[in-house]
This record gives C-alpha cells, sequence and structure tokens, in this order.
C-alpha cells in the first residue's frame, strides 16, 4: 500500500475527524435520551474538540499565538470541529425545544 500524501491525507484525516465528532456526540446523545450504549457506541471526546472547546472558553487563537507550526492544515481541521460541534448543539437545542412542546 502505498503512504499517503499531502491532499489526499489530509482530506482523509478530515473525514476521520468529522466522523469520530458525530460518533461522540452519538453517544451522547444516547446517554441524554437515558439509552445506555454499547461498548461499540462509547467513544472519547477526539482531542482537537477538546482543543476547541478549551480555547473557544479561554479566548485563545492558537494560529495568532504562533502555537501551530501549520496553521492552514490546523485551521480546516478547526474548521471541521466547528462545523460539526456547531451542529450537534443545534440539533440537541431544537429537540430539547421540540419536547417542550410535548
Amino acid at each position: 500500500m502505498e503512504p499517503k500524501l499531502g491532499g489526499n491525507y489530509l482530506a482523509d484525516r478530515l473525514e476521520e475527524l468529522s466522523e469520530a465528532i458525530d460518533k461522540y456526540y452519538g453517544m451522547l446523545n444516547l446517554i441524554r435520551n437515558q439509552i445506555r450504549p454499547t461498548p461499540e457506541e462509547i467513544h472519547e471526546k477526539p482531542e482537537p474538540l477538546i482543543i476547541y472547546e478549551a480555547c473557544k472558553e479561554l479566548g485563545i487563537s492558537r494560529v495568532a499565538d504562533c502555537l501551530e507550526e501549520q496553521p492552514y492544515i490546523w485551521l480546516l481541521e478547526w474548521s471541521v470541529v466547528k462545523q460539526r460541534a456547531e451542529l450537534h448543539e443545534h440539533l440537541f437545542n431544537n429537540s430539547i425545544a421540540a419536547n417542550k412542546d410535548l
């Protein structure tokens, strides 16, 4: 098997990150609905999501503070994390609002 280079590697990494975030929020959704996740459904919070949440909460910019050597890659990763986190927060908030109407 040939090693993945450049854009292919990055695209695959971002797709894996997106899937990991979706699985993590899927597990949280099961727990919120009082459904015990199976061992296959238990997922740790992805490290980029932990970093994103910490930076967001503390108001720290990793790029502006030169904490990243390749900011363009990190910005793509940040974008994926931000989009997926906001999507799941929106879905959760709308499900709460819908349940209040019942």
